[in-house]
């Protein structure tokens, strides 16, 4: 039977990728978390240590029409759909059965299948319109906009906290750069205070007017950061020449 139909959602923008799961339908009457929007897992009728299960929950056949909620005309966008069955025993509990053993983990599995792609490429109209609402570091150099010096970076960071903020996402962080050479990164909360929860720490460098740091998945960059109209504004080396990111002195 059949868990839950989902589609998957990937863009990019302003030299950033995403990626987004929607449910679009499901089984037995379940509601998404009224905060988080997670589905409830459908249920788990497997007898791992007999490798069987029941066909009794789920439901044999799903349907839905779906429009995106966010839908942006200036975005290329990729969708494809995924279609997640009940859980059922995984191979490794069939052989331990056999061989007489205790299955390990994972000893269930949610088989699936999913579709081909389906691609949305913008009018040429269209994405020039993204393009003229993002800033670029070619957009400041051609307004005067002042990259900071290797000593400029230090004065403004070390041993101090800032607030990052995503101009595309909207995020923002605290991030505390300390003398020792380790920055650590908090998330901060939509109540307006940050908290420890997912705190990372992570050591940095600023040398030949850049700053260079990495991230828990192991991922090293660099961003240079200009001061324009009274806001420092930051590149990474890794989005195509945008500047998606302010950082705010506290």
């Amino acid at each position: 039977n059949l868990d839950r139909i989902q589609i998957i959602k990937g863009w990019a923008k302003h030299g950033q990728s995403f990626e987004k799961i929607y449910n679009v339908a499901w089984s037995g009457g379940r509601l998404p978390d009224f905060k988080t929007g997670r589905l409830p897992p459908v249920g788990n009728t497997v007898n791992v240590a007999e490798a069987t299960y029941s066909n009794t929950i789920g439901t044999d056949k799903l349907s839905a029409v779906w429009r995106d909620p966010e839908f942006d005309p200036t975005l290329r966008a990729f969708y494809y759909v995924r279609v997640l069955e009940i859980p059922t025993p995984r191979w490794s509990a069939f052989d331990a059965k056999k061989l007489g053993i205790t299955a390990p983990d994972p000893s269930t599995v949610q088989e699936r299948a999913w579709t081909s792609p389906i691609w949305y490429t913008p009018t040429d109209g269209d994405l020039a319109k993204g393009r003229d609402k993002a800033l670029t570091v070619t957009g400041l150099e051609n307004d005067k906009a002042k990259a900071l010096s290797t000593e400029e970076l230090k004065q403004l960071l070390v041993g101090k906290t800032v607030r990052i903020k995503s101009l595309v996402t909207g995020a923002e962080y605290d991030a505390a750069y300390g003398e020792d050479g380790m920055r650590t990164l908090s998330e901060f909360a939509a109540w307006g205070a940050s908290h420890g929860q997912g705190a990372a720490k992570n050591p940095y460098v600023i040398k030949d007017g850049k700053l260079s740091s990495g991230l828990e998945d192991g991922s090293q960059f660099s961003s240079r950061l200009y001061k324009h109209q009274g806001r420092y504004l930051a590149a990474k080396d890794d989005e195509a020449g945008f500047v998606n990111y302010e950082f705010s002195p506290r």
